[in-house]
């Protein structure tokens, strides 16, 4: 909605509240939607700070479904700017860990949007038919939830 700025603002007084008061219960969300706006912002190297500072929190906290979220989000960072080798499998490692913790918990939306990542990466490497399978696979899950598309 064009308001990033005000945004980063707001997501900084939360997690220094929320450190203050140590309190620990939803941080890990804060921490990944923190991650996502520095994303917008171009701010890289604080989005994966943030991406992984989330996944240790909702570790510690015991918050599976923010934890794959967390996942999700480090590969989708991992994957802005350069594709190197090394980036592609970090990246696909960590839409794995997502995707089977997002099965395990059941979390769909979570699903489709870890095989499309997946689908992507399957294409950067030129696995055209792995591509096409995790795309559809996506796809399906979309429909079966209801949604008609889904903003990757």
């Amino acid at each position: 909605m064009g308001r990033t700025d005000e945004a980063l603002l707001l997501l900084e007084e939360a997690v220094r509240e929320a450190s203050a008061s140590r309190l620990m219960f939803g941080q890990s969300m804060v921490l990944s939607n923190f991650g996502r706006v520095c994303q917008f912002a171009r701010r890289q190297d604080e989005a994966l700070t943030h991406a992984r500072d989330a996944i240790d929190v909702a570790r510690a906290c015991g918050e599976r479904g923010n934890e794959a979220w967390a996942w999700c989000l480090l590969a989708n960072l991992v994957l802005d700017g350069s594709a190197t080798a090394s980036k592609i499998e970090d990246a696909h490692n960590y839409y794995r860990t997502a995707l089977t913790l997002a099965q395990e918990l059941g979390m769909r939306p979570l699903q489709a949007r870890c095989l499309n990542g997946l689908s992507r990466l399957q294409k950067m490497v030129g696995n055209e038919a792995l591509a096409e399978q995790h795309a559809a696979d996506a796809t399906s899950l979309c429909r079966e939830m209801g949604i008609k598309t889904m903003a990757w």
